[in-house]
């Protein structure tokens, strides 16, 4: 049951981070994050970092798990790379390669680390990381400018080991 609340409360925090405006996210952060110890990292990073240059970044981490026994992940839905596979790249292993919805991994790593190239050019992220159950952080959330998003229904459904809590 636990689970499920801290779940629901993910999709709460993730959907109050779409809808604000780029300009607004520095302002309103701090109050989308309930818990003390991730508010005063926030607050630390807001106060060290030049905010335009989180903005002018085109390039997010994405950190998924790998079970043992699984070498291949779904690491985004077939909808969003359907509909993006001519505006982002993956990058893994150093390696840029085209979008696609599953990654055939051959480490023996629990943590995998992907980048996504090209999000500033994301109009439509609808059922993006749509049952993509290994996703369990975007570290550098803030970095994603949210702007150029006209689309964005069902971005996070069904992640059910996402944790928001980026780390810093």
């Amino acid at each position: 049951m636990k689970n499920i609340e801290n779940q629901n409360r993910n999709y709460e925090i993730l959907n109050n981070m779409i809808e604000i405006n780029n300009n607004d996210v520095f302002k309103n952060i701090k109050f989308i994050i309930e818990e003390e110890n991730i508010k005063n990292k926030i607050n630390l990073i807001l106060d060290v970092v030049d905010k335009n240059e989180i903005f002018d970044d085109d390039e997010i981490t994405l950190i998924y798990k790998k079970n043992k026994n699984e070498n291949l992940i779904k690491i985004f839905d077939s909808v969003f790379v359907q509909n993006n596979k001519n505006i982002c790249k993956i990058k893994y292993e150093n390696k840029e390669i085209e979008l696609k919805e599953f990654l055939n991994i051959d480490s023996n790593n629990e943590k995998i680390e992907i980048s996504l190239k090209g999000i500033k050019k994301i109009t439509n992220a609808n059922k993006m990381f749509y049952e993509c159950k290994n996703l369990i952080s975007i570290p550098d959330i803030m970095k994603w400018n949210l702007s150029s998003l006209n689309e964005k229904n069902e971005m996070f459904e069904s992640c059910s080991e996402f944790l928001i809590i980026p780390e810093f």
